[in-house]
């Protein structure tokens, strides 16, 4: 049998190393050393070899590639480094919220570092507050960083539910007050999503959200011109930077650990949750033959997904259709709960009636094509594409990315492969595994 021999080029975006342009500003703050403020967080946090990282960290560092800043890191409280600030110990802040007050008395930057929710925690087995009924924290002790914006956000929450707490404002470090939680010296505690310590606070509700600056020291106002241009070089560069930040040290903390009663008591009464998936679908998904049990990423990230909550273990059944439609289908009938894989747009998830989850995972689509045809591929007046007869993905892929290439169908990739090395079609879109 003649052997066909195929290409395969990768249909994805090509990722380039930028270099920083030499930037006059460097000039000018080389060698400059910048007192900045450092509170153990998630903005800013130290492990057990003396390495830094956090949000406010790589923020800094990121700044000072354009001002060539040196940093003398002044670690305190929070309410200790706002003070040292005001006074001018310290020339730099991260994670500072705008008030017309504190700007009597620091500098902030004309670009926010991002932004930030604010959640209200109660400690495990706390009964008496809750997320049901707000009138229960009538009366109880809820500490609030002091001098913090959150004090002003909760007490506007409070007016807008008809409650009324007792405040009570800490100065001490994130881990003293979260011992005084659990110790019971305050009932609740506001602080900043991704403040929490998974296992040892519960979530009650939101209370409010601001966006945060850097904030300067009046007496190096040479500091905030500065800033400012490196911001806004920063942006310039990437505008998404503020985005990554928050995915990369902040999305990874905060109440999304715990289902909320209503989702807790729709557990309970449904039980085991049954997802339906596309057979011999590797790596993604699959039956195994010997044991008619799931296997690929998607049995590891239900794994994973069954114990991911705090408050709560999911029970999953994987049931096999032969395609991508028919697992649909078997939604749409009520068989199972939810499906996978899937890719489809918001457009065309809500014109078929069904709702789309964060992705999941990703890969790559590769197109594989005939050696000859490497050449004059791309000279084709119209591209046509083998697709497998029941997956609507490489359908969705095409219609997003390359909507005048036209689809053929066939009943498996041996097909297509064969109506390529057969002329009868051009390519076969693969996903790519590394």
């Amino acid at each position: 049998m003649k052997k066909r021999l195929f290409i395969i080029f990768t249909l994805s975006l090509i990722l380039t190393l930028t270099i920083l342009p030499q930037l006059d500003i460097f000039a000018h703050g080389a060698d400059r050393v910048v007192r900045v403020g450092w509170y153990e967080s998630p903005y800013s946090s130290t492990d057990e070899l003396g390495r830094r990282s956090g949000y406010a960290y790589e923020y800094q560092q990121k700044v000072a590639a354009y001002t060539g800043w040196t940093y003398e890191y002044v670690q305190g409280s929070w309410p200790e480094l706002m003070q040292m600030l005001a006074e001018g110990t310290i020339d730099l802040l991260s994670d500072v919220s705008y008030t017309d007050e504190r700007a009597q008395n620091m500098l902030f930057s004309s670009i926010p570092m991002g932004a930030e929710d604010y959640s209200l925690f109660v400690a495990p087995g706390n009964v008496e507050i809750s997320s049901e009924d707000y009138s229960t924290l009538n009366g109880k002790k809820v500490g609030i960083h002091k001098s913090s914006i959150m004090i002003d956000l909760f007490l506007e929450w409070e007016k807008a539910n008809g409650v009324k707490a007792e405040i009570v404002e800490l100065t001490g470090s994130e881990k003293a007050n979260v011992d005084a939680l659990l110790r019971g010296d305050i009932d609740a505690y506001v602080v900043l999503d991704a403040f929490i310590e998974i296992g040892r606070m519960l979530p009650i509700c939101k209370i409010g959200s601001s966006s945060f600056f850097f904030a300067v020291s009046k007496s190096r106002p040479e500091i905030l011109t500065e800033l400012n241009v490196a911001l806004n070089r920063i942006m310039n560069e990437n505008p998404y930077f503020n985005q990554n930040l928050t995915y990369k040290f902040l999305m990874s903390n905060g109440s999304n650990f715990f289902l909320s009663s209503e989702e807790k008591s729709w557990l309970a009464d449904h039980g085991t949750i049954r997802v339906g998936y596309q057979d011999n679908y590797l790596a993604f998904c699959a039956k195994d033959a010997a044991t008619g049990e799931l296997i690929g990423a998607l049995k590891d990230y239900l794994n994973v997904a069954a114990n991911g909550l705090e408050n709560a273990h999911l029970d999953f059944e994987a049931v096999a259709y032969p395609t991508a439609t028919a697992a649909m289908e078997a939604m749409k009938n009520g068989e199972v709960d939810c499906m996978f894989p899937a890719n489809l747009t918001d457009y065309d998830g809500e014109a078929q009636g069904y709702f789309m989850t964060a992705p999941l995972m990703r890969t790559d689509i590769s197109a594989v094509i005939q050696v000859s045809a490497e050449a004059s591929f791309f000279n084709k007046e119209r591209i046509s594409v083998a697709v497998n007869v029941g997956n609507p993905n490489y359908e969705i892929f095409l219609l997003d990315n390359f909507p005048d290439w036209r689809s053929i169908y066939f009943e498996n990739t041996q097909a297509c492969l064969r109506a390529i090395a057969n002329g009868k079609a051009d390519c076969l879109l693969l996903r790519q595994w590394t």
